[in-house]
């Protein structure tokens, strides 16, 4: 996975609190996150009255971009009058940025130099009558130093469509930003302009947005084209009112440096199918990945009956043939639960250059199979008799064809700290596995071969399928990478 490092830039009046949705989301995913408090907001010791220029109210910004290790590239995202910010460090740190993303957010190349930047980048709330309270720290004789917006008009203007918590949270912390955001302009020679330009730019839209509106939104990416533009149905707070798309927009906005891109393949252990990966799937696809949750033969909706399964090969064949397909030089990461671990290692076998991660979950992970009677002991359950039910669908002189577990010990078994919604789900979707064709699992081929591929463990200390002894067993004879 690319980790890459965010800086996020608040609008007028709000602070770094304002992307505490946000920054939980990419640092689940593995980034790296700065949330700055420019001069005078929330966490700032500064009075906004004092600010007398945006350099001054920039400067947590500009400190943090000039103490960038040499090489180190971030990616600014801005939102409001934030974007104003992100394009003051564009011109001074240019080749320090990999993209900057704008969030309803003021996009003027050089600030506000002429009447149609303030026409396309300054809210127009006359609408609402008087909205904003001033404080004229130097004197009611000269212009006034900072600007509130009233409470009574903050969730009608920024938050309509954002949960009430979360415009409760702004009412309490929101304060007044220095009038010195209205002087913002920035130099306008040709070099300046070849710097900003060499960054790239994301630009998105919020449609229902009563502070920074649609029109001038639009006006201002017709004057400055982005390399991208996206649309969200929100007011003009998405990182409250729609986070989760808010981050599903931002990764794949980073989709042009091939970042987020890793192709995970889930493999469900017996019994199970595709379904069981649903929680995993989105967050994954959340997060930028793509992801293919496969129905082994007899498994999930596959229209297979598992009791004419007899093979592990017949077994693994939706599996064999996905990989098989793929493009040349395209690597996947394989992640296997259960007996999904011998479905992982059967491809290892047979498509070991196209394979960057094989990773286990309570999996049964054996270089070689079932080819022992300890690796049995390792690698399968021991349930007891009246647990399963078997069917002999070649006959009663036959070993059974499938194997199910009974329904009364399904949650003991499988799910017992899981939510019961979904253990009942489980209990629904469930159907036996063919238990001779898993048996059958028995490679040829030579470990070293294997071992060029990374492997992971996750162990399940509590695990009633899979026990923790078996689990370590399997560690111990055959250690993985982590």
């Amino acid at each position: 996975m690319n980790t890459e490092h965010f800086v996020l830039v608040h609008g007028a009046g709000h602070g770094a609190w304002c992307w505490f949705r946000l920054i939980c989301l990419l640092q689940d995913s593995g980034h790296r996150v700065s949330a700055v408090d420019l001069a005078g907001a929330a966490g700032s010791l500064v009075d906004p009255n004092d600010v007398r220029s945006f350099d001054d109210y920039n400067a947590p910004l500009l400190n943090l971009m000039a103490a960038l290790p040499d090489g180190d590239k971030v990616i600014l995202v801005g939102h409001s009058a934030g974007g104003l910010t992100v394009t003051h460090a564009m011109h001074l740190f240019g080749d320090r940025i990999k993209q900057a993303i704008f969030i309803a957010a003021t996009m003027l190349p050089f600030g506000y130099q002429t009447e149609q930047d303030i026409k396309d980048g300054v809210p127009d709330l006359s609408e609402h009558g008087d909205v904003y309270d001033l404080t004229f720290g130097l004197g009611a004789d000269h212009p006034p130093t900072s600007v509130a917006l009233r409470k009574e008009f903050q969730r009608i203007i920024l938050y309509q469509q954002s949960p009430e918590e979360d415009s409760a949270l702004a009412s309490i912390l929101l304060r007044p930003w220095p009038t010195a955001l209205s002087m913002v302009r920035f130099g306008a020679d040709e070099g300046v302009e070849s710097v900003i330009h060499r960054v790239r730019r994301v630009y998105i839209k919020t449609a229902n947005d009563r502070m920074v509106k649609p029109e001038q939104q639009e006006a201002m990416i017709r004057r400055w084209p982005p390399s991208e533009v996206m649309v969200m149905d929100t007011d003009h707070s998405p990182l409250f009112s729609a986070t989760e798309h808010l981050f599903t927009l931002i990764l794949k906005s980073l989709d042009w440096m091939g970042m987020a891109r890793e192709h995970f393949v889930l493999v469900h252990g017996e019994g199970h199918g595709a379904w069981c990966w649903f929680k995993l799937r989105w967050l994954l696809e959340s997060s930028g990945y793509r992801v293919t949750c496969i129905d082994l033969a007899g498994g999930g909706v596959d229209p297979t009956d598992p009791n004419t399964v007899l093979s592990f090969e017949h077994y693994d064949k939706p599996l064999l043939e996905l990989i098989s397909a793929m493009p040349e030089g395209e690597k996947v990461i394989l992640v296997g639960h259960g007996a999904g671990g011998l479905s992982l290692i059967h491809v290892m076998h047979q498509f070991v250059d196209r394979i960057r991660q094989a990773i286990f979950v309570a999996a049964t992970m054996l270089p070689f199979g079932l080819q022992t009677d300890e690796d049995k002991k390792d690698g399968l359950p021991t349930l007891p008799e009246n647990e399963i039910d078997l069917t002999f669908g070649t006959g009663a002189d036959d070993p059974p064809t499938t194997a199910a577990l009974r329904s009364e010990f399904q949650r003991d078994r499988l799910s017992q700290q899981s939510p019961e919604e979904e253990s009942v789900l489980a209990s629904m979707l469930m159907r036996p596995w063919p238990v001779t064709a898993i048996s059958t699992a028995s490679f040829e081929g030579d470990d070293e071969r294997l071992n060029r591929i990374k492997r992971v463990f996750i162990k399940t200390e509590r695990d009633h399928m899979l026990d923790a002894q078996q689990q370590d067993s399997m560690i111990k004879k055959w250690p993985p990478s982590e």
